[in-house]
Parts: C-alpha cells; sequence; structure tokens
C-alpha cells in the first residue's frame, strides 16, 4: 500500500518564502477526480503582490498533467483573506 503525501509550492521574492500552497490528489483508484487543497498561505506583508495568483497559476500547471477535473479548497468565514 502507498500512502498519498501532500504536494507542496513554495513561492519567494529575493530569496524569502512568502507563501507556499499545499495540496493533495486523489487517490488513482479513485473515480473522484478532485484535488484538495489543504494549505494556502502568503505572508501579510505580501499581499496584493501576486504571490497568492502565482500559487495558484503553479497549481493549474502542475495539475494539467494530471487526471483532476477540479479543485477543492475550503476556506474559514473568518477568513476575509480568502
Amino acid at each position: 500500500m502507498t500512502e498519498q503525501l501532500a504536494q507542496l509550492i513554495v513561492v519567494e521574492k529575493q530569496g524569502e518564502i512568502v507563501g507556499f500552497l499545499s495540496y493533495e490528489l486523489p487517490n488513482h483508484t479513485s473515480e473522484d477526480k478532485t484535488a484538495l487543497v489543504t494549505c494556502c498561505y502568503v505572508s501579510p506583508l505580501h499581499y496584493g503582490q501576486g504571490a497568492g495568483s502565482a500559487l495558484l497559476d503553479e497549481l493549474e500547471t502542475r495539475l494539467l498533467s494530471t487526471p483532476v477535473m477540479q479543485i477543492s479548497l475550503k476556506a474559514l468565514n473568518t477568513n476575509n483573506q480568502g
């Protein structure tokens, strides 16, 4: 049995990590073709500078070569930035 581990994308600016996104791919035997974003964070110092968009763009690029058909994520209703 192989355990599916989360994948991680990191965005850097001038050598400093300013954000990251982790996601899980669906099980290969599952009929569900949904990738799950498990965590997405951008430093408040870098809001509005494209870091979040860069993370989502890279996620989309990576998923194009998989059978994933949709992406799911949840945000807390108290998360005004999300």
